[in-house]
């Protein structure tokens, strides 16, 4: 079951959207967390802007200086990331192995569009490719940096997926999830007064 989200944590008056790609990982088994398949990406694009949230970034492997430029890295506060949640473009993440959603349903719930690997998109059935961002295999590098050139290329399209984005976190929330377990209970209760 996925993690509860706090639909609050998004202020619409905090939104501040530049066209950058929001990256996050953690440092045991980097090599199957994405970056590698985003660094190539981004060798691909040379215009795009990325913030990289690592807890080590001491521990980051060796990356080509004209990615190094373009991409601000290291560890933030929860809050800190709450705030990127608002003023990232999109938030990338092609893990080969993904084991805490929290980070992508935090920043769904903030209407951020979401460019993930199949992994991803298999442990959180709410995203849906074209409609919340693009599901992409890791090993499709064209595809990825046709997904990232997308979103960054259409505010409209950055938005409404964004918004939809939104829409599906927020069935995540407490509030909504006390409801489904009303419900069920009620359903119990019905079923067994007639038994």
């Amino acid at each position: 079951r996925l993690p509860y989200v706090d639909p609050a944590m998004f202020v619409p008056t905090l939104v501040d959207r530049r066209p950058c790609v929001l990256f996050t990982t953690t440092m045991h088994n980097i090599d199957k967390k994405g970056l590698p398949e985003f660094a190539r990406a981004m060798c691909r694009i040379p215009s795009m802007r990325a913030r990289c949230v690592v807890r080590q970034p001491e521990r980051m492997p060796k990356l080509p200086d004209s990615i190094k430029r373009r991409m601000e890295m290291g560890s933030v506060e929860k809050g800190e990331m709450v705030s990127l949640y608002h003023r990232m473009w999109v938030n990338c993440r092609v893990s080969r192995e993904e084991s805490s959603p929290l980070s992508i349903l935090e920043s769904m719930v903030c209407e951020l569009p979401q460019i993930v690997s199949t992994t991803v998109a298999a442990q959180i059935p709410i995203i849906e490719d074209g409609a919340t961002g693009f599901v992409v295999d890791p090993d499709d590098n064209d595809r990825l940096v046709w997904a990232l050139r997308t979103v960054l290329g259409d505010r409209r399209l950055r938005d409404r997926m964004g918004r939809e984005c939104r829409r599906r976190a927020r069935q995540l929330g407490l509030e909504h999830r006390i409801a489904e377990f009303e419900r069920v209970k009620l359903v119990i209760e019905a079923f067994t007064r007639t038994r």
